[in-house]
């Protein structure tokens, strides 16, 4: 009873999940949702419910906004961290999900990284965070600290391969 009836007013204006949700909405159109949902297992009538797709999209693009790259450690941050929780709305999907979800947009050619670096331009535009050091899966990948080189379409593109190349290993 005492938690405000939009989630949304757990955070302010111009928080970066806002900024996050607000991007991969946009860019979720039918052909993007209908790569992200894997196909269903072969010989099964019904399996488990399935998340939406674009959520879970929106909490591993802010996940890996904020560093935290296990899925066990989302799966925690979804239960305890109010932005965590505004991104997936409340719903707390379990860390095999978020692994299978990442294996699967992983596996598709370039999606990841185009996603990424979209979500990462959007970002960079909106002022928020830096882009000097990038982590993927723990390993610290230098940047340019150069706002100007970091910022362009083409740093992003590149910073966005790097991690999603990070994240593959």
């Amino acid at each position: 009873m005492l938690l405000p009836h939009n989630m949304l007013d757990w955070v302010p204006e111009g928080h970066a999940v806002r900024v996050v949700i607000s991007t991969v909405e946009r860019l979720a159109t039918r052909d993007l949702t209908d790569r992200l949902v894997p196909p269903a297992p072969r010989g099964s009538a019904a399996g488990p419910a399935r998340y939406d797709p674009v959520m879970l999209l929106i909490v591993w693009m802010y996940a890996y906004l904020r560093g935290v790259l296990s899925t066990r450690a989302v799966e925690d941050r979804c239960r305890y961290d109010a932005t965590f929780r505004v991104a997936c709305g409340r719903e707390i999907p379990d860390h095999t999900t978020f692994s299978r979800f990442r294996k699967h947009l992983f596996a598709q050619d370039g999606l990841a990284e185009e996603l990424f670096c979209r979500v990462l331009r959007v970002c960079a535009c909106a002022g928020l965070g830096r882009l000097t050091v990038v982590a993927g899966d723990g390993v610290k990948i230098a940047a340019n600290a150069s706002k100007e080189a970091s910022r362009t379409e083409a740093g992003l593109r590149k910073l966005a391969e790097q991690v999603v190349a990070g994240a593959r290993r």
